[in-house]
């Protein structure tokens, strides 16, 4: 297998918050690469780099992107095209993407690329199209495996300024259906109109293959209007000068609360809106080419390109009724991220989860996937929002302590795919089995469920636990949890689900832990301790007995609330816990039955003995249930 580079920071630092869960339209997959995989890549060709360390050229990248010009931006692909003239490197770079891509919180993702660009070592064009689906597809395991589901699908460009682009569209027309979902036009966009490659679109409309043309970046009105009505492009890439198709009513009174107040859409613009043609903006990207112009200059004559994030006008779109895709076009060049994209347009514009929730189902909606298949990443992306506080999530740090990531929002998203697996395998379509089960016959599993964990926690055969083990059993716990939280969902006398089971535990470990949260609004209440009321472990432990017991005050006797239906030891030992927190005499401490006593007795005798190595146990400090497991092992592995 290929090495994979150190992996980017989804957001570009360690303490930035994790990204909201988003679609993604508009990413070149050569400006998407890890510096550290250029260096790789042209090491072993002997391609010359103009700096020899990650973090150097990643800087050097960003800079010669910076310049304002969008040739001299396009500049910087001659180093990353340069490294991916092999089967080899496109599929590597394909599945880095995907990577990529999930830990910065997209769902769905159409990636773009020429393959007219990657055939200078004489790779065959169809060779490479399967490179990069190769790659995709590996991608998605491997962030399956860690608990992050993503689909990416491939976009195939024509360059503009080059002869062929309709053996860019047979190829695919070709691989349609096999992850191929719409075909642009790519490259220079001034002085190459979309009428230059007539065939190559006409051939997408035969066959009604999605077409997203850049269009309004580098050239204006004329461009877009070409994409429009010669490309029959359903979306657009940046159309960010079709602000120049706006114009200033000096009549309309100017409202500070609604930034379109006074605007009026041109034919064009107006056209393009009613269409729902959509808009893939790419913010960053469009200020180092200086293609957007200032939001307060729209409108006006020789409007100045916006420089900053603020002055970018991706809110005032919105504001007019465009479909905004909001996109990072290219990761590497723009040092950006769906994450960074994210972070700046809250920062300067104070959008926050509603916007980003909207963004996304815009998305979903202008995503080139059959009917179906859009309205299921719809509601993927609406059941991973209702999980998601209206703030993002703090960034904790990951296992191993190694770099900070988003582990909230992966568990978040986890957890939302094992719900919607479980609603499948209960539907009319799903598994007999599954849709037959009811709360009683689930019983016995979570019984053994719960003993499997036991056992990868216990088991002597090992040094320390087995942490694959480990997780794979606490997941078939967590599946009867979400297994019985479905169960409830569909009974009209229990109506709850598996958001009210985590909701129920969360206010329930707030509540109790006032030392910890006491500064939560959740932990307003007159009733609670104070939060320095328990500052020891010892008087921690009473004070949570003592909100149980506020709690439930129907339990009203010292023993109320211990299940019946735990093992034996386990009943005894807590009994024996609860006796002694309110003075209760012990048991005392007998010897078992003889050989020669008579059943009945032998039972009661050998009962009470039993309880009292329960006591025994309690005054050694012994869990006698543990103690009895281990006993039972080391018989098996002696005797076995």
């Amino acid at each position: 297998m290929e090495p994979v580079s150190p992996q980017p920071t989804a957001t570009g630092t360690a303490s930035a918050p994790p990204p909201w869960p988003s679609v993604c339209l508009h990413d070149h997959l050569d400006g998407a690469l890890r510096p550290g995989t250029v260096l790789q890549l042209a090491a072993r060709i002997g391609h010359e780099l103009p700096a020899s360390d990650p973090e150097s050229l990643g800087r050097w990248f960003r800079e010669a992107a910076d310049s304002g010009s969008l040739e001299r931006y396009l500049e910087t692909f001659e180093h990353t095209v340069a490294v991916l003239q092999s089967a080899e490197a496109l599929e590597r770079v394909a599945r880095e993407y995907v990577l990529d891509a999930a830990a910065d919180g997209v769902l769905y993702a159409e990636v773009r690329w020429a393959p007219q660009q990657h055939t200078r070592a004489g790779l065959d064009l169809q060779e490479a199209v399967l490179a990069v689906a190769r790659g995709l597809a590996a991608g998605e395991r491997e962030a399956a495996a860690r608990g992050e589901w993503i689909r990416v699908r491939q976009l195939l460009c024509a360059m503009r300024q080059l002869d062929g682009a309709e053996r860019v569209a047979d190829l695919a027309l070709a691989h349609r259906g096999h992850g191929v979902v719409g075909f642009d036009l790519a490259g220079p966009e001034a002085g190459y109109p979309p009428s230059d490659h007539h065939e190559a679109l006409r051939r997408c409309a035969e066959h009604l293959l999605p077409v997203t043309l850049h269009a309004g970046e580098a050239a204006g009105l004329e461009s877009i209007r070409s994409a429009v009505v010669q490309g029959r492009a359903r979306r657009l890439g940046h159309g960010v000068r079709l602000l120049a198709d706006v114009t200033r009513d000096p009549q309309a009174p100017a409202d500070p609360a609604d930034p379109a107040s006074g605007l009026v859409l041109g034919e064009l613009a107006g056209g393009i809106r009613d269409a729902g043609i959509g808009l893939e903006v790419c913010p960053c990207s469009n200020l180092q080419t200086g293609a957007a112009p200032r939001v307060d200059d729209v409108g006006r004559d020789d409007p100045a390109p916006a420089r900053t994030p603020g002055e970018h006008p991706v809110a005032l779109l919105r504001a007019l009724g465009f479909d905004v895709l909001l996109s990072p076009d290219n990761r590497l060049m723009s040092g950006t991220s769906m994450a960074r994209e994210q972070q700046l347009l809250t920062r300067h514009h104070g959008w926050g989860r509603e916007e980003f929730r909207e963004l996304a189902l815009t998305g979903a909606r202008h995503a080139f996937l059959p009917a179906g298949q859009r309205e299921e990443l719809a509601e993927r992306i609406r059941e991973a929002y209702a999980v998601l506080p209206p703030a993002a999530p703090e960034t904790e740090t990951a296992p191993g302590g190694a770099a900070e990531e988003p582990v909230a929002p992966r568990a978040e998203r986890a957890f939302g795919d094992l719900v919607r697996i479980m609603r499948r395998l209960r539907s009319e379509r799903g598994c007999p089995w599954d849709a037959a089960q009811t709360h009683a016959s689930l019983v016995k599993y979570l019984l053994e469920e719960t003993h499997e964990v036991i056992e990868a926690i216990e088991s002597p055969e090992r040094t320390g636990v087995d942490a694959a083990l480990l997780r794979e059993e606490l997941g078939d716990v967590l599946l009867q949890v979400v297994f019985h939280a479905r169960i409830a969902q569909e009974t009209p006398a229990e109506a709850f689900d598996a958001a009210g089971v985590v909701a129920g535990l969360n206010a329930k470990m707030i509540r109790r832990h006032p030392h910890v949260f006491a500064g939560d609004a959740a932990q307003a209440s007159e009733d609670l301790p104070p939060a320095d009321a328990a500052p020891t472990a010892q008087e921690r432990g009473a004070a949570w007995e003592e909100l149980k017991r506020r709690e439930k005050p129907e339990r009203t006797g010292p023993f109320d609330g211990i299940p019946p239906s735990l093992p034996a030891l386990a009943r005894a030992e807590k009994t024996l816990g609860r006796a002694a927190k309110v003075g209760l005499d012990l048991p005392p401490i007998t010897d078992p039955p003889g050989p020669d006593a008579g059943a009945a007795d032998a039972q009661e005798a050998l009962g009470e003995a039993l309880l009292g190595l329960a006591v025994r146990a309690r005054q050694l400090g012994v869990d006698p249930e543990a103690a009895l497991r281990a006993a039972v092992r080391r018989y098996v592995r002696r005797v076995g």
